[in-house]
């Protein structure tokens, strides 16, 4: 089963391999910033390179992420969806407080899984 963790820079888009025990591949990107408008059509596509991949478990770490607008949200409905639909996995790490409020004013913590 291959594993996807993304750290996800803005300003720069950063993507390691990384080999893991059993030659599993696992892409390391971070969630930092703001997921706005401007920035999600990066994102977007970063998401579908994912979703077109053999990815079957995805972690977004958002422990850098300042800012999340409803563009950023419908993203992160996407991938909770499509990888749902894979029958994967989709998990959101290190989320700060202020973005964490913003999942339970709009129901996302209801759906996805946070840790």
């Amino acid at each position: 089963m291959l594993s996807l963790i993304i750290i996800f820079t803005f300003a720069q888009i950063e993507n390691k391999k990384i080999y893991g025990n059993r030659n599993k591949a696992r892409n390391r990107d971070c969630l930092s910033g703001q997921l706005d408008t401007l920035s999600s059509p990066d994102l977007e596509k970063e998401i579908t390179n994912i979703l077109e991949g053999n990815a079957q478990n995805v972690v977004l770490d958002g422990g850098k992420l300042t800012y999340i607008s409803s563009a950023g949200l419908r993203l992160l409905l996407i991938l909770q969806k499509k990888m749902g639909q894979k029958g994967g996995t989709f998990v959101l790490r290190n989320i700060q407080d202020s973005i964490m409020e913003i999942f339970k004013i709009t129901g996302f913590s209801s759906f996805l899984t946070i840790e």
